[in-house]
């Protein structure tokens, strides 16, 4: 960010309403306005609490010395947390089955309602927690609540060592214990538009004389982990927007603002004021570039031809665990004796593994069925070709591999978007055949993914064709200027 603020910093900075709500499109420089803030008010206690730890470890370097950043889950780890270090992990389909003596489908529904109330402000599990999909698979919602409750209740147990304890189960203790941090005059919560009910409670709960709520609408992409826009809920409050996006120029503004406008309803338009004014829509391969996903499994299929390229690769957020991808393929090799999961050998063979992930509809399990499925007895040595390509180091990489929902938040100088996104070209009907509204989730995360980009934008088929069928002014051919020809000449 320019160390001279926009006209719409300036009067968040400025601003001493106790409640705020900024509303900041992607790449509008919302992290340096949070920090111009508490910079402004140096007798101010201020807490800022982010999204991750990545994010609040930044924050915290580029801060003000009164300025604590933190996530909630921090907060929550030591006070409630660290009585768990010894069973701290995401509870499994499987191990609950067998922990509570039911069918996998059961089981996977029941902790589906736990999870759903992790995120939500009630005091134990009811039938309100049960999901649509179980619900529609016919199972009973009493029955899932009292399962829920059990589960919950050995989770929460710290002498039970078979049913494990997530991140969100020791922050929904410390929303239950009435708990909140003390001795600050401000609070500023970052990402506010993936804030769940339990998180937005304890952010309410915070005796402070300011609270400011910073996020993007349009950037909410977590609400199948019970996340809400905390910035569409927040009542008595002065409203503040940052448009001027300063990571990429016209192009990517013109794209991003036609995506929100004709699918989302947005009435505002995004102004592209990065360092390079210009768009080009088709990257430069020989340059680094980053391949964004929409799924896990285009990221590793993309993985498999960069190495084959002989390309240094860098996962985005960390390197996916392919051991876990190793231990399917043993089970489909009929090799049990290789595999380190006791998880999976439980399963006994690759067709229970396959009917299970089918039956629970777990994506995470049929992606890697489906890898081991399309690349058979090659899978160890594509493995191994794939981490012996992978660099730790980002400056060392050609290519960064990210799905969408890990990209959020980061940047890159080049993107190339996978297909599978939302198709804006065929928009869902209802039984008399009238459009639909588009799932404002996948909306989002294709307007995330757009945004990534700062010079370069290489989009999918259909989506390059659904732009080029927009009604798009004569005005707004005009700024895209020599975009204009390059997006059609790619089409």
């Amino acid at each position: 960010m320019s160390p001279v603020l926009t006209p719409e910093q300036r009067r968040a900075v400025d601003s001493d309403a106790p409640r705020l709500v900024v509303q900041a499109c992607a790449g509008a420089g919302k992290s340096s306005t949070l920090i111009r803030w508490a910079a402004a008010r140096p007798q101010a206690r201020v807490l800022l609490l982010t999204y991750n730890r990545s994010a609040a470890e930044q924050m915290r370097s580029r801060g003000p010395a009164n300025m604590r950043a933190s996530t909630t889950h921090a907060l929550a780890f030591a006070d409630v947390g660290k009585r768990y270090v010894h069973k701290l992990r995401e509870p499994r389909t499987m191990d609950v089955a067998r922990a509570l003596g039911v069918a996998p489908l059961f089981a996977r529904a029941t902790l589906d309602t736990v999870r759903n109330f992790l995120a939500s402000v009630q005091g134990r599990p009811g039938p309100e927690h049960v999901g649509d999909a179980a619900r529609a698979s016919g199972l009973d919602p009493d029955q899932l609540a009292d399962l829920a409750g059990e589960l919950w209740r050995r989770m929460k147990d710290p002498a039970d060592s078979v049913l494990t304890l997530s991140h969100d189960g020791y922050l929904k203790l410390y929303q239950l214990a009435g708990a909140s941090p003390r001795d600050y005059t401000a609070v500023l919560l970052d990402e506010a538009q993936d804030t769940n009910p339990c998180t937005a409670q304890l952010v309410e709960r915070i005796t402070a004389r300011h609270k400011v709520w910073v996020g993007d609408s349009h950037q909410s992409i977590y609400a199948f982990r019970g996340a809400i826009d905390a910035l569409a809920q927040i009542g008595n409050a002065e409203q503040a927007r940052l448009s001027v996006s300063f990571r990429f120029g016209a192009g990517v503004a013109k794209v991003a603002t036609l995506i929100l406008q004709r699918a989302a309803r947005a009435d505002f338009e995004i102004v592209g004021g990065g360092a390079d004014a210009s768009t080009q829509f088709e990257i430069n391969p020989e340059r680094p570039y980053a391949y964004v996903a929409r799924t896990n499994a285009q990221v590793l299929d993309r993985a498999v031809s960069v190495v084959q390229r002989k390309s240094r690769l860098h996962y985005v957020g960390g390197e996916p665990n392919f051991q876990d991808v190793l231990d399917v393929y043993y089970l489909f090799a009929r090799q049990p004796d290789r595999i380190a999961d006791p998880y999976v050998r439980a399963f006994g063979d690759f067709l229970s593994y396959e009917t299970i992930a089918e039956q629970i509809d777990d994506r995470e399990m049929k992606q890697k069925a489906a890898m081991v499925q399309k690349y058979g007895h090659d899978v160890p040595a594509l493995v191994a070709q794939v981490c012996a390509a992978h660099t730790r180091e980002p400056d060392q990489a050609q290519v960064f591999l990210s799905t969408a929902h890990k990209a959020k938040g980061r940047e890159f100088e080049q993107v190339e978007l996978s297909d599978g996104f939302i198709d804006l070209n065929n928009p869902r009907k209802d039984e008399r055949g009238q459009p639909l509204p588009f799932d404002p989730q996948e909306v989002n995360l294709l307007y995330v993914a757009v945004t990534r980009a700062q010079r370069a934008l290489q989009l999918p088929v259909e989506l390059r064709g659904w732009l080029l069928a927009q009604d798009w002014d004569t005005e707004k051919l005009a700024a895209l200027g020599s975009e204009t020809s390059v997006l059609r000449a790619a089409a």
